[in-house]
C-alpha cells in the first residue's frame, strides 16, 4: 500500500492569525489530491488529542468550536492537522503538521502607582495579567509628541526586565525600573501586554496612562582625580567643604562584607560606637541589611556611617556582602554632636545626596568616653545623632525594609530604649506617586 505522503504530499504553510477578539483562524496550503483535512486539539500540545474538524476547506476558524465563540484569555491551545485521502476504501492520512502554540491575547494591565526610586530611575507597577509572556512599556516622548516604546523585539518577552510578586496589599503585581533618566521632568508612562504566537507578537489594549514627577540629582562634588576618588588612600579621602574624613568609592574594605564579629571586635582597637542592623527580605528572597553606626572611632575621630549589604549567594552564615553597583542606593547623611556648653545640638557635617553602598563621615574630635567594658552594649553613645535620607529601589524593597524598620523600633519600645525613628515623606501609598525615601533619625 502507498503512503498517504506519497499519493498527497505533505501540509505546507501551515499558520493562524488571532484577531483582537481572540477569534483564531487556522490557515495552510492546499494539498494536490486531497479530500479533506481533519483538525485536532490538545490541551497540552503533547497527548489527549482531539479532532474539532473534518472540512475541504483550507481555513478553519478554531474558535468558533469554543465557548464564546473566542479563546479563553489567559488558556493556551494547540493544533495541529493533517490532510487524509481515500485508497480501498479506506482512509489515508498525511503526516501531521507542526504543532501551533496559540496564546490569546491577554487583558490589558492596570498601573497602579509609580515612584521614584534609587539609581535616577522610575519604578512602574502594575497588575500581573494572567496569559501575558511578558510586557511592553511606552514613555510619551514630548519632543516627537508620541509614545516611544522603552522595550525592543528581544526584550518584549524577557521576564528578567519585571519582577512579579504580592504586594503589601495581597494583590500580584509586576514592575518595570527605567534606570538612567538624566533630565528632571514630568514622565508619563503606559504599559499593554505582549504574547509571542510563534515568530510575531500580540498587544493588548494599551493600560490608563500615568504621569510620574523627577529630579534628577547630579554626583556629589568630586575633590580628586578618578584613582583617587575610586580607592581613595588606604580607602579614605578628605572632604574640604566639610571639613571631614569620608571613604572612597571602591575601598579595600568593600571585599570584606560584613558581619557582627566586626562590631564586637572593633572594640578592641578603641572603636566605640552604637548601631543598630535592619536585616529585610525582598524580591522574593532577597537578604539584604542596611546598617547604621555612630560612634568614637580611636582617639581622635568621631563619626557616623550607614552601610548596604546583600548575601549574593546562599549561606546560613550571618555575613553579608558589600552591595554590588547595580544595588547601590542614593543616600545623603548629616550629623549633629551634643554641646554640652550651650545644650544645642551642632551640625557636624553634611554628606552629599548620591549612589553610595557606603556613606560615611569622621571629624576630629573627642567624645565623652565610657567604661570600656560596658562598650560592648552599644547603647553609650546618645551625644551623637545622624539623620539619613535613603532611597529605596522598588516598591517592594521599599515596603520590606519599612516593614523592618517597624519591627525593630517596636522591640526597642519595648525593652524602654528607643534609638530609631523615620518619616516617609511623600512616598508611595495606595494609587498615589511619590518618592521611595524613607527619612531616617538614628540617636
Amino acid at each position: 500500500m502507498l503512503k498517504a505522503e506519497t499519493i498527497l504530499g505533505v501540509i505546507t504553510g501551515f499558520d493562524f492569525s488571532l484577531d483582537s477578539g481572540n477569534k483564531l483562524f487556522l490557515t495552510w496550503n492546499a494539498v494536490k489530491g486531497a479530500e479533506g483535512y481533519q483538525i485536532e486539539k490538545s490541551a497540552n500540545g503533547i497527548d489527549g488529542w482531539k479532532t474539532i474538524g473534518d472540512i475541504k476547506a483550507t481555513v478553519f476558524e478554531a474558535s468558533a468550536v469554543e465557548s464564546g465563540k473566542a479563546l479563553a484569555k489567559g488558556n493556551k491551545y494547540f493544533y495541529r492537522v493533517r490532510a487524509y485521502a481515500t485508497e480501498d476504501g479506506a482512509r489515508v492520512f498525511t503526516p501531521y503538521t507542526d504543532v501551533a502554540e496559540v496564546h490569546p491575547i491577554p487583558d490589558a494591565p492596570k498601573i497602579t502607582r509609580t515612584g521614584s526610586g534609587a539609581q535616577h530611575s522610575i519604578c512602574i507597577e502594575w497588575t500581573a495579567v494572567p496569559g501575558a509572556d511578558g510586557f511592553e512599556v511606552f514613555r510619551y516622548d514630548n519632543a516627537q509628541k508620541k509614545w516611544v516604546s522603552l522595550m525592543n523585539e528581544n526584550s518584549l518577552v524577557d521576564g528578567n526586565l519585571f519582577k512579579t510578586y504580592t504586594n503589601e496589599k495581597g494583590v500580584k503585581t509586576t514592575y518595570y525600573s527605567n534606570k538612567g533618566l538624566e533630565k528632571s521632568g514630568t514622565y508619563q508612562y503606559r504599559v499593554r501586554s505582549v504574547v509571542k504566537n510563534g515568530s510575531h507578537y500580540n498587544f493588548s489594549d494599551y493600560s490608563n496612562s500615568v504621569s510620574q514627577d523627577y529630579t534628577f540629582t547630579p554626583e556629589p562634588q568630586k575633590y580628586y582625580d578618578d584613582a583617587t576618588q575610586k580607592t581613595g588612600i588606604a580607602g579614605y579621602l578628605y572632604d574640604p567643604q566639610e571639613d571631614c574624613f569620608c571613604t572612597a568609592d571602591d575601598p579595600w574594605q568593600r571585599n570584606f562584607g560584613f558581619n557582627k564579629v566586626y562590631d564586637i571586635a572593633s572594640q578592641a582597637v578603641m572603636i566605640q560606637y552604637d548601631t543598630d542592623p535592619i536585616q529585610f527580605v525582598c524580591h522574593e528572597g532577597e537578604q539584604w541589611m542596611i546598617q547604621p553606626w555612630k560612634g568614637q572611632y580611636g582617639m581622635v575621630l568621631y563619626g557616623g556611617e550607614v552601610g548596604v549589604y546583600k548575601k549574593y549567594t546562599e549561606r546560613d552564615a550571618d555575613h553579608y556582602d558589600c552591595a554590588k553597583d547595580d544595588d547601590l542606593l542614593m543616600m545623603e547623611m548629616d550629623l549633629y554632636k551634643y554641646n554640652y556648653d550651650t545644650q544645642q545640638w551642632d551640625h557636624a557635617f553634611h554628606r552629599p545626596y548620591g549612589s553610595y553602598w557606603w556613606i560615611t563621615g569622621f571629624k576630629f574630635g573627642y567624645l565623652r568616653m565610657v567604661n570600656p567594658l560596658q562598650a560592648q552594649s552599644f547603647n553609650t553613645y546618645r551625644d551623637l545623632y545622624i539623620d539619613v535620607r535613603i532611597t529605596l529601589l522598588d516598591f517592594d524593597m521599599f515596603n520590606a525594609f519599612k516593614a523592618a524598620l517597624d519591627q525593630q523600633i517596636a522591640k526597642e519600645k519595648a525593652s524602654g530604649m528607643t534609638r530609631m525613628s523615620y518619616t516617609t515623606g511623600d512616598a508611595p501609598k495606595g494609587t498615589s506617586t511619590g518618592n521611595l525615601d524613607l527619612y531616617i533619625k538614628f540617636q
